[in-house]
């Protein structure tokens, strides 16, 4: 049926421009049929393709289609097996002058700790149009593509998610001193990164350099599934916390760090006196009343970035 709705497009629809096709098992023979439909014109503006088993030929048809496509604005394949040689043909539709796309997603998508690498380094080396990238999952060790990105000035990112990857402390550390010298990115996820107290000294000694606003420093829905690492702050880092919060963020995410009950109570009465303190978004492990207050302590100020608004998931 899926397949019909896409020969029934044929070249384009007056009226469609988002189209979101999630968990229903299109593969490659789907993808391919979409990327021809692409590279003939369809103006679309979102293409969502999560968890649909699209391997290497279905992802370089896709690409093939982006890069003659001026239309579309985000793509979407997280749970996709694309593998390196998957990544490496949409770099290349990527890179092309003629491609806008703003928003990627290829989270959990089996690129492994090189391939995310080469695929960050070339998209900055290509100046690409990219404001939100998607990269968790993918067993990233290695920041250091990030970080020449990050402080070059031309740099477009504004959201960047690396949940359940393995940047550890060392790597928080490097992010932590480009981060410092970038005024454009907004949203950082290190969710599920391994992270201890360390690397969140080196994010907090930068606090009133940082222009971000909203900050994941708890837990991935995938971390077991991928068989990551949690974040271990623990209640020792309570002042370097309270440091963030009283920079520049809206919210920050906390949800199973290590932290407890005890250590919520300190972290509030410390930022209590502060004009906009940040939402706290907290999980089980922590008293509920406490859940609650630290969820509401600034609510106008708490939106997600636009990309997680406009797609709604809950297993990034």
């Amino acid at each position: 049926r899926v397949r019909a709705l896409l020969d029934a497009l044929g070249d384009g629809h007056p009226w469609l421009r988002h189209l979101l096709l999630g968990t229903n098992d299109l593969r490659d023979g789907g993808a391919a049929q979409l990327g021809a439909a692409l590279g003939r014109g369809l103006a679309l503006e979102t293409v969502y393709l999560g968890c649909n088993v699209i391997r290497e030929p279905g992802a370089r048809a896709l690409a093939e289609g982006l890069a003659a496509n001026s239309s579309v604005r985000a793509l979407w394949l997280k749970r996709n097996p694309i593998g390196e040689r998957g990544a490496a043909a949409l770099l290349a539709a990527l890179r092309r002058p003629s491609c806008h796309v703003r928003t990627l997603d290829v989270t959990n998508c089996e690129l492994g700790d090189a391939a995310t690498g080469r695929l960050i380094a070339g998209l900055a080396e290509a100046r690409a149009s990219i404001e939100h990238l998607f990269l968790g999952g993918n067993g990233l060790t290695d920041p250091a593509p990030l970080v020449t990105w990050l402080v070059d000035p031309a740099c477009p990112l504004k959201s960047l998610f690396l949940s359940a990857s393995r940047l550890g402390d060392r790597g928080l550390s490097a992010l932590a001193e480009a981060l410092s010298r970038n005024t454009g990115l907004r949203a950082l996820d290190v969710a599920s990164n391994g992270l201890g107290p360390a690397g969140l000294r080196a994010l907090a000694e930068r606090a009133d350099r940082l222009s971000i606003t909203w900050l994941n420093l708890g837990a991935s829905p995938a971390t077991a599934a991928l068989g990551e690492r949690f974040n271990a702050l623990g209640d020792a880092v309570v002042p370097e916390l309270a440091k963030l919060c009283g920079s520049t963020l809206a919210r920050l995410g906390l949800r199973e760090a290590g932290l407890t009950s005890r250590g919520v109570v300190r972290l509030l009465a410390m930022i209590s006196s502060l004009p906009t303190p940040p939402n706290l978004i907290l999980g089980k492990g922590i008293a509920r009343r406490l859940r609650r207050v630290a969820s509401s302590l600034s609510p106008q100020r708490a939106a997600a970035p636009r990309p997680i608004r406009a797609i709604a998931s809950v297993y990034r």
